[in-house]
């Protein structure tokens, strides 16, 4: 079964008979453009029902909600053999024509075929003297494609005007349909997502962009002065946040409380990273990072050290990755690390503390823990790590959290550093307001 608004698609019932003889299949005005002849009698409509249960066809009825009634069916004409493709037919009730309705249907069923039953390709066909059903495909995302004579029921040849769609142009269909809904927006049509994005900017539109790992546990956020909605690329999620410009200032919250939601699978902000946003806020605030690095070994530090200007903002930084380095740099507790272990909040707490007294750095970072195995989710991914923020002797900020990540060893610590660094980034706008 198929839900609309005002629609359900079902499978056809014999008890359905009565109801769909009298709206339609006996109607010569319905199926004067059809490969069928009208029914003569609900005999022929029975007969018909059976034959689509007997041979499983998707012969699917259109029920309309408000009244519960049969008012037309949709359905897989033909299947390609490997079922990548197929062919839909559709027909409705003329009560109910020049309703939206075929069209919210037609879009429900395509909905269904791309992406519950896998198909790659739809193409669909109607009689060059019936443009109202090429309106319906048009509205729907199918592109004209070709026009081929054929044999009618009658013997007599007729033009047939045949449309496709793939997978992707009905999700572009897809997206300039909601952004009209949701936002009365109008974007010309397009060919590609990226196509769809660079139009973006001829319809007063204003976007951000927000990069995540792909993960099914992504939190979504909703507005209703706003629109997002992201695509999948080499396990990336990119999130687009789309506004009208009279409401461009919803896009800033939005975007930042679904990666406040989502801390741990951001990756970038309108195509900048974390690292580069916070060595850009560190140069602009004129602070100072350290690090203490037990289970990243250096990998903190060196992904800041990637960004330009990196130098500006790091001071001394340690990689401790044993017990008695942590000791002997540090200064943390041999009792500490006896009571506690040495993958614990109160070892990464004394961490922080202690580099904080080399370095004397505004922020100070910490963590220990665990990296993983070599295969993915071998073992606990768990760590602790602590932040302390300076803006004076006397007024500083700790946060000391643990955390867990799952995946191979590489995976886990790149989680790791990017989970803390934004992290960091966002105690640095929070606690150093200018």
């Amino acid at each position: 079964m198929i839900e609309t608004e005002r629609l359900i698609l079902r499978t056809m019932k014999i008890s359905d008979a009565e109801m769909m003889f009298k709206n339609w299949t006996s109607d010569k005005e319905v199926t004067k453009f059809l490969t069928w002849e009208p029914h003569a009698n609900l005999d022929v409509t029975k007969e018909w029902i059976n034959h689509c249960l007997e041979h499983n066809l998707d012969n699917l009825l259109i029920v309309y909600k408000e009244n519960n009634e049969p008012i037309g069916s949709i359905s897989i004409v033909n299947s390609h053999a490997d079922n990548t493709s197929c062919e839909v037919g559709y027909c409705l009730s003329k009560e109910y024509w020049n309703k939206g309705i075929m069209t919210e249907a037609l879009r429900a069923f395509v909905k269904d075929l791309f992406k519950v039953k896998n198909y790659n390709y739809i193409i669909a066909c109607h009689d060059v003297n019936n443009p109202a059903s090429g309106k319906v495909m048009e509205k729907c995302g199918f592109r004209p494609s070709f026009i081929k004579s054929e044999l009618n029921k009658n013997g007599d040849w007729l033009d047939l005007k045949y449309y496709s769609l793939n997978y992707e142009e009905f999700k572009i269909n897809n997206l300039i349909l909601d952004l009209k809904n949701n936002l009365n927006v109008d974007v010309y049509s397009a060919s590609t997502i990226e196509d769809f994005i660079k139009k973006l900017k001829y319809a007063d539109v204003s976007y951000l962009e927000v990069d995540m790992i792909d993960n099914p546990k992504i939190k979504k956020v909703s507005s209703l002065e706003s629109y997002n909605f992201y695509i999948l690329r080499d396990g990336i999620r990119k999130y687009y946040f789309l506004a009208p410009l009279k409401n461009e200032h919803r896009l800033k919250e939005m975007s930042e409380y679904f990666i406040h939601l989502n801390q741990e699978y951001f990756i970038s902000l309108h195509g900048k990273s974390i690292e580069y946003l916070l060595v850009k806020t560190l140069r602009e605030k004129k602070l100072h990072i350290s690090f203490a690095e037990s289970c990243t070994g250096g990998l903190m530090v060196a992904t800041l050290i990637n960004i330009p200007g990196a130098s500006n903002v790091i001071n001394e930084s340690l990689v401790t990755y044993s017990e008695d380095s942590k000791m002997m740099m540090l200064g943390v507790e041999e009792n500490t690390l006896k009571q506690y272990s040495v993958y614990s909040k109160e070892v990464a707490k004394e961490m922080a503390q202690g580099l904080y007294n080399i370095t004397k750095a505004e922020i100070c970072v910490s963590i220990t823990g665990l990296a993983g195995g070599e295969e993915r989710n071998p073992s606990d991914g768990s760590y602790d790590f602590g932040i302390i923020l300076h803006k004076s002797f006397k007024d500083s900020l700790e946060i000391i959290e643990h955390k867990v990540e799952k995946g191979t060893r590489n995976e886990v610590r790149k989680k790791q550093v990017n989970y803390v660094l934004f992290k960091v980034l966002k105690l640095v706008n929070e606690y150093f307001v200018d």
